[in-house]
């Protein structure tokens, strides 16, 4: 159905800013217009892609029409068959599945009440922001997920799986690298200490026993979890946005006359 992505299932005031803000511009616009061809040969194999795209869940659907974009059209067979995991993606002989999770926004518990605004932190707390707070913000949609064992499922026997992760709980979120999730994930804090005479720089690692918010600590070195043997890989990406989508838009010949 044409411009179904964009066409309300909800009341105005469900709906989520960014879906508005999309929805109010012309149909040629390159984002609107790069999503609607994506979706037009999208499987939405929970029944509720739309509903959550619209409202809640907008920043998780987006992102997971960033991944089948990226594997649709970049040479992989797409398995589309089961609820989860989001992919059964095979290239060359390879068969692996990929579940996709995201960082929202706190609805409650100690993040919501002491979580910091990024544009609020100087550059040292930011820092300290990357080591604790952004950490446990990864660390707890990756937990999650891990509860899900997936690996239990018939379709996923033996597979390789893998978590796929980004940040969206914050307008700011998007400036940071992979660093914190790889402190949260190996449970290692690396600092650079000096240059040597050889010329080689000598990096100190110390290991990360936890990371703490007021109210709320949880054990750092994610891979070391009960069960987290089956994850055979945690992939970051910082780039799965709307912008992404207005140049990806552009290039396809959307919106070019604008």
């Amino acid at each position: 159905m044409p411009n179904a992505l964009f066409t309300p299932m909800v009341s105005e005031d469900k709906l989520h800013p960014s879906f508005k803000l999309l929805q109010g511009v012309k149909p040629d616009h390159p984002g609107r217009a790069m999503l609607e061809e994506i979706f037009a040969d999208y499987d939405d194999v929970d029944g509720n892609f739309l509903e959550q795209f619209q409202t809640t869940g907008f920043d998780a659907r987006l992102f997971e029409l960033y991944l089948y974009a990226l594997f649709s059209r970049h040479g992989y067979t797409l398995d589309r068959g089961h609820a989860a995991p989001d992919f059964l993606v095979e290239r060359s002989g390879v068969r692996v599945a990929v579940e996709a999770t995201t960082v929202n926004p706190p609805t409650s518990g100690p993040l919501k009440q002491h979580g910091k605004r990024i544009e609020d932190l100087s550059f040292s707390e930011r820092l300290e922001y990357e080591r604790h707070e952004l950490a446990i913000r990864f660390g707890s949609p990756l937990f999650s997920k891990l509860q899900k064992r997936y690996w239990d499922l018939d379709h996923c026997k033996d597979l390789p799986l893998v978590l796929v992760v980004q940040a969206f709980h914050d307008e700011g979120a998007m400036s940071f690298s992979d660093n914190a999730l790889t402190r949260y994930l190996y449970g290692l804090d690396q600092s650079t200490g000096k240059w040597l005479p050889d010329g080689s720089l000598q990096v100190y690692t110390t290991e990360l026993e936890s990371h703490s918010v007021p109210s709320k600590t949880i054990p750092s070195n994610f891979f070391r979890l009960p069960n987290a043997e089956n994850i055979s890989a945690v992939i970051f990406t910082n780039s799965g946005t709307l912008t992404k989508f207005d140049r990806l838009g552009f290039h396809h010949g959307h919106g070019a006359d604008t």
